[in-house]
């Protein structure tokens, strides 16, 4: 942080905001599975009554900004537990009598909430970065916070552009 500001982190409620959408959409694939001990990833997205990022983002120091990258690649590697774990369900459906139907109206169900709420809540995510870009440019702050909140949007942005494809295999993982 730059001197003269608290230290506190921020990188807590952004990253709630942006990386909890790889948590968030996991817990529907592991309710079809059966592996009902990991219904506690869900996660809700917050991005406050305003949808403003830009006062949690101008908060973010270099260590906030490092430890979002590592969530955005922890969120990455659980979507693949995700896809490894339907994988699982698939193969042990197929032993029991009847599990295949049963799994496979299950994952149905599991990929059409999961597909339309991962779109939707990475477009808004996105838009909500590109609000916080926008007005960074007549933001009163420093020229060197200016440049580490750009750094802050553009991991954000890089983030999410890792979790895009990771979120489409999870939805084809939920093709029967």
């Amino acid at each position: 942080m730059f001197a003269g500001r608290p230290a506190k982190s921020a990188v807590k409620p952004v990253l709630a905001t942006i990386v909890a959408v790889g948590l968030a959409v996991s817990a529907p694939a592991y309710a079809g599975s059966g592996r009902h001990h990991y219904q506690d990833l869900h996660i809700s997205i917050d991005l406050g009554n305003d949808k403003n990022l830009l006062p949690r983002l101008i908060e973010m120091d270099a260590d906030d900004i490092a430890d979002m990258r590592r969530e955005f690649a922890d969120a990455c590697a659980d979507i693949d537990d995700a896809i490894e774990d339907i994988a699982d369900a698939k193969e042990e459906a197929k032993s029991a009598p009847g599990g295949a139907f049963i799994m496979k109206i299950a994952f149905a169900a599991a990929r059409e909430a999961t597909d339309s709420s991962i779109r939707e809540a990475l477009d808004e995510v996105s838009d909500a970065l590109d609000r916080a870009e926008r007005d960074l440019k007549t933001a009163d702050v420093s020229d060197d916070e200016r440049v580490e909140t750009q750094l802050a949007i553009d991991t954000a942005r890089d983030g999410i552009a890792s979790l895009r494809p990771k979120l489409d295999e999870l939805v084809e993982a939920l093709r029967a």
